[in-house]
């Protein structure tokens, strides 16, 4: 996945596939070595299959421009998946304290990231959304629709949100 959207031609370590790989595995097949747009794109990655894709689906996002888990937020179960998150998973009540602190104080605190550990790089303590999902549902005629619409906090001056993603539902789902 990572040389699927990473901007270099070099596979990584781990067994990664470049574009000799993706030409190899049919026509027309190319990494993107750009961010994932839709969570659908996973399926154009090497190995990985649509069905893979639906199941992970309610458990993904690409509007996270960070690309680090709120700490705060994650089930213990993610939490546990990161390098030093099964230490972490132990200390968030001390890091809840800590973060609170930290507001408070308007200031960086030695606590958290002490408490961060090894996991520093792949969590934030920041706790507020940057992305909201909105559904519409209409009905009309006895036929109804629904669509997911995703927005994502701008940084720009002139816009507080962005639409970055919409979502045909099922009505009811």
């Amino acid at each position: 996945m990572i040389d699927y959207r990473d901007l270099d031609d070099e596979p990584s370590d781990n067994g990664g596939a470049e574009i000799p790989q993706y030409s190899a595995a049919g026509p027309n097949r190319l990494p993107a070595n750009a961010p994932f747009e839709r969570i659908d794109e996973l399926q154009n990655v090497l190995d990985v299959t649509p069905a893979q894709v639906r199941q992970l689906r309610p458990y993904l996002t690409v509007h996270n421009p960070d690309g680090k888990i709120a700490v705060l937020e994650a089930s213990v179960a993610t939490l546990r998946l990161i390098p030093g998150g099964a230490r972490l998973a132990d200390q968030i009540p001390a890091l809840k304290a800590a973060a609170q602190t930290e507001r408070q104080n308007e200031g960086q605190s030695d606590a958290v990231e002490r408490l961060l550990g090894d996991a520093a790089k792949f969590v934030t303590v920041e706790s507020e959304p940057k992305a909201f999902t909105v559904r519409v549902e209409a009905e009309r005629g006895g036929s109804r629709r629904a669509v997911d619409f995703v927005l994502t906090a701008s940084r720009a001056p002139d816009a507080l949100y962005f639409v970055t993603d919409r979502i045909e539902r099922r009505p009811g789902r």
